[in-house]
């Protein structure tokens, strides 16, 4: 039997989406503080289940957790949402920068199968019902998270994407190894001229990145601003770093990588090459030295953070990168945005 915590009140549909936040505002002092003092003692969470990072991409008032709590005060499992409005709707969605959003199950290591599988179908359904029912909702979950069947009975639509990782990053040799031969001559001839520096400036993968985006025809989603504040928190909690590589001969710079971390994985978070120099294999050399440095920090797994893209998929796999599935569930709860959404596919 388990008690279970609610974060809101179901509404057959939220009006406003100040209402909501009013309403779990509320829920701050309890399940909030429960969730943080969770954070701060269980191991294994990825770094965008963090509460500080959640604030800083969501704002602190615009994310809350679903949790399934026994009697006995333990935490069986928890699901972390970002909600706003777009278009006038409500909706819960995925915050910028945030490739996976949260959900943690218990992992139960004894008994058979079936009572395994119990466990786990009825942690997640408690945790499904407790989420407002908003107009839109969509949202991705780390790789590790494969059980769809529960948000599918609740209505939910699940599609498929895929990251690539590169695995026992302890063993540079090994690793080095399964890289794509071209890449690995990429490496060694760019290592004379190119060298690799850590930076504090965010504005300069915000620039690089800004130039790519120019590229695809996009806007940027977020100011500098953003960023800088970001890059802050991430400094002060120690789990991330920006890298550059720059030439030896006129000191400008090539290539620019925002890597963030969390106990078991770095992430390729934001960045590229300069649009001045894609072809220089800078970016190439980046990555590699990147995957040696966070290794040293005992990280043992490389998150490219997926891409359907095919210039990048054949990118990444040069890198003897495999592919990972993960799942992003949506559902529409308003009939007219439906359509559109439909419409506008």
């Amino acid at each position: 039997m388990y008690l279970i915590i609610y974060c809101d009140k179901k509404p057959k549909e939220l009006g406003d989406i100040d209402s909501l936040c009013q309403s779990l505002q509320s829920k701050k002092g309890t399940l909030k503080e429960q969730y943080i003092k969770f954070c701060a003692h269980t191991e294994g969470l990825t770094i965008f289940m963090q509460p500080w990072f959640l604030d800083a991409v969501c704002g602190s008032d615009k994310w809350a957790v679903c949790m399934d709590i026994a009697k006995s005060g333990e935490v069986n499992g928890v699901l972390v949402y970002h909600f706003g409005k777009k278009w006038g709707f409500n909706m819960i969605k995925m915050p910028l920068l945030t490739p996976y959003m949260g959900l943690w199950i218990k992992t139960k290591k004894d008994g058979k199968f079936h009572e395994i599988n119990s466990q786990e179908r009825s942690v997640l359904t408690n945790l499904i019902s407790q989420l407002p029912q908003v107009s839109y909702s969509s949202q991705s979950y780390p790789p590790n998270f494969m059980n769809w069947l529960p948000f599918n009975w609740a209505n939910y639509q699940h599609q498929l994407k895929v990251t690539h990782v590169v695995e026992n990053l302890g063993n540079s040799d090994s690793v080095f190894d399964n890289f794509k031969e071209n890449t690995q001559k990429k490496i060694r001839k760019v290592s004379k001229t190119i060298c690799i520096e850590k930076s504090d400036d965010p504005q300069i993968v915000y620039d690089i990145y800004t130039k790519i985006q120019k590229r695809y025809g996009e806007e940027m989603s977020y100011s500098l601003s953003f960023l800088e504040i970001l890059h802050q928190e991430i400094q002060k909690s120690k789990a991330g770093q920006l890298y550059i590589a720059k030439s030896t001969e006129d000191g400008k710079i090539h290539a620019a990588l925002y890597i963030v971390w969390d106990s078991t994985s770095a992430y390729y978070w934001l960045g590229g090459s300069d649009e001045e120099f894609r072809n220089s294999g800078a970016l190439t050399f980046l990555i590699w030295e990147i995957m040696k440095d966070v290794a040293k920090r005992g990280i043992c797994r490389f998150d490219f953070t997926g891409s359907s893209m095919q210039n990048l998929e054949t990118y990444f796999t040069s890198f003897g990168a495999c592919k990972v599935p993960y799942l992003n569930f949506n559902r529409f709860h308003n009939r007219f945005l439906a359509l559109l959404h439909f419409l506008m596919r």
